[in-house]
């Protein structure tokens, strides 16, 4: 043990480097000295060290010690700098005690080294990762010198801030920035992660191939697919069950739903992604039908229902499917217009000619049985015998080959020139159409040759002055289409009022004109389109009348004020208003 003890005080400073923060930017570290729970001392390893010594523990003005290279005056402060990362020590030989004492200083060098943990359902598709919703994302970072002082981070492209044990993800792609600084100032170069994160479920869809009625009618030759799509990590797989059965794993070909009895059936699907995300089950409910041959009606074109019409355009083909669910179709027949029967092997143009026509049809299984009677057919029997007989089936359809018919007017002013019909910009134009077959869809117009087609609705007014060129169209409800055009001058510029007195003014007072007792006020207005309709007067707010030649009648010493109001055909109106006195000198 020491008998004696000396007491010495080592003390060290720093130069801080201050950094500036911006977008994304890292966060600057000061470069600094530190000293942990055990009082052992660090120092970055670029700083100076400068040495003091002191008597006293607390000493507030120690005295600084040169190095014995110093060419300064003693005792003046002079640094030095550690050589390398590491342990480095400061021996002091005691000559009282014969034993060597050392003072440790800790150099650091080294930047702290950060690693992010990723936990959360995840799947890896083609070298690519996904997470799932339940994704978290934590830092973890060690430094095994000075310690960890602080760890920061910068997601999707936000500004750097401090860590502190939550970061907060998005759907898709996500890039995470970290980097962690040391009680010294080392600062580690940041790291870049790049990752997906998939939160949102797969959406699923039915198909139903074959045939299939209105209402949802299905028969045992039909064929329901069903398909899912997810667009971050994939779907993984797709499940479904009909009614209250067990849940089956959906293998990507058409759904066995033969083992089915007749009647109604609901069948509930969902898919998963391949990060556990799963939809809502989504349900189809249908009727399952495994009675004799059914005859089904597909419309290949333009259709439209209207009073238990349907109407076709000329460029419409029916498609006739039939199935039965036991033996098989022996044959489809069909018969256009009385005509007789044929057999039916690809869709058929409906007859080209405005007008109702009859299209019967039917199916007949391998043991002869027909398809089933309908309310409005009639019976056909094997070489007329009626115990062999089967129905057939009636549909009305009426073929439309023309658009409808179209007309306009116009609603206010409107004046015509030659062949230029001219009107104003409160002038409404009233489109009309008629058609007598499918009936009037819509009516649409084009404005000065832009192709976009504007909806009609009601009324319309030009608001802008000039020529203008307008294609009306109309649609029927088999997309028949119609056009008119029209051409028209849009005036709403008010005439020009010119006046002129008889005599030249004698003088002005308050820089308002004097004129003699006879003097005459002519008025020449202009219009370059339309030209004037009408021109009135009123003179100091007496009556207007209607202008004729010339104003006259003045009396002298008094004041005028002479209202003039100029309309052109289109009722355009421009006003002015002359004022002058009237004196005989």
């Amino acid at each position: 043990m020491y008998k004696n003890y000396r007491k010495w005080t080592v003390c060290m400073t720093a130069i801080a480097l201050a950094g500036t923060l911006h977008a994304q930017e890292v966060i600057q570290s000061e470069k600094s000295a530190y000293r942990d729970s055990l009082n052992r001392y660090y120092i970055q390893t670029e700083q100076p060290l400068y040495l003091y010594l002191s008597t006293k523990p607390n000493d507030t003005n120690p005295t600084p010690i040169p190095n014995s290279n110093s060419h300064t005056k003693k005792n003046e402060p002079e640094p030095m700098y550690l050589d390398g990362n590491g342990v480095h020590t400061i021996h002091h030989y005691d000559a009282i005690c014969h034993q060597r004492v050392i003072f440790y200083v800790h150099a650091d060098g080294t930047a702290p080294v950060t690693r992010s943990i990723f936990n959360g359902t995840v799947s890896t598709v083609k070298n690519y990762t996904y997470y799932g919703k339940d994704i978290s994302v934590a830092l973890l970072a060690k430094d095994d010198m000075s310690g960890v002082a602080k760890t920061f981070y910068s997601m999707n492209g936000a500004p750097y801030k401090e860590y502190t044990g939550s970061i907060e993800t998005q759907k898709g792609t996500n890039t995470l920035k970290y980097y962690s600084t040391d009680h010294v100032g080392n600062m580690e170069k940041p790291v870049e992660k790049t990752f997906t994160v998939d939160n949102q479920a797969p959406v699923s869809y039915h198909t139903i191939m074959g045939i299939s009625l209105s209402g949802n009618i299905v028969s045992p030759l039909s064929v329901i697919y069903l398909e899912a799509t997810d667009d971050v990590s994939g779907v993984a797989q797709t499940f479904y069950r009909f009614d209250d059965g067990n849940e089956l794993l959906y293998n990507g070909k058409n759904i066995p739903f033969g083992q089915l009895a007749e009647g109604e059936h609901t069948l509930y699907y969902y898919s998963a992604d391949k990060v556990n995300n799963r939809e809502n089950p989504r349900s189809i409910t249908f009727f399952f039908d495994k009675s004799g041959p059914i005859v089904a009606t597909d419309i290949l074109g333009d259709k439209f229902i209207v009073n238990d019409l349907v109407y076709f355009s000329g460029r419409t083909k029916m498609k006739l499917t039939a199935v039965d669910n036991k033996t098989g179709i022996k044959e489809t027949k069909y018969s256009i217009n009385g005509n007789a029967f044929v057999t039916y092997t690809t869709p058929f143009y409906l007859p080209s000619k405005p007008g109702i026509h009859v299209i019967r049809y039917y199916a007949v299984d391998s043991l002869g049985n027909s398809t089933s009677p309908h309310k409005n057919g009639d019976p056909v029997g094997n070489n007329g015998n009626e115990t062999m007989e089967y129905k057939h089936i009636i549909n009305k359809i009426y073929v439309d080959l023309t658009g409808p018919s179209l007309a306009y007017k116009y609603k206010g002013p409107v004046f015509t020139a030659r062949d230029t019909v001219f009107i104003s910009s409160t002038t409404e134009i009233i489109i009309s159409g008629h058609d007598n077959e499918s009936g009037l869809q819509k009516l649409m117009y084009t404005l000065d040759k832009n192709p976009t087609e504007i909806p009609y609705q009601n009324h319309l007014t030009i608001p802008t002055s000039g020529k203008h060129n307008m294609e009306i169209i109309g649609y029927d409800n088999v997309n028949n289409r119609n056009i008119k055009s029209l051409v028209f001058v849009v005036d709403n510029e008010p005439p020009d009022i010119q006046n002129v007195f008889s005599v030249d003014p004698i003088g002005t007072e308050n820089e308002v004109p004097v004129c003699p007792p006879y003097v005459q006020l002519f008025v020449a207005p202009t219009d370059n389109l339309t030209g004037i309709s009408k021109i009135n007067y009123s003179v100091n707010k007496q009556p207007v009348k209607e202008y004729l030649k010339f104003i006259d009648g003045f009396q002298e010493e008094q004041s005028y004020e002479v209202k003039i109001i100029v309309s052109d055909k289109l009722d355009n109106v421009s006003e002015k208003t002359v004022r002058f006195n009237v004196k005989n000198k």
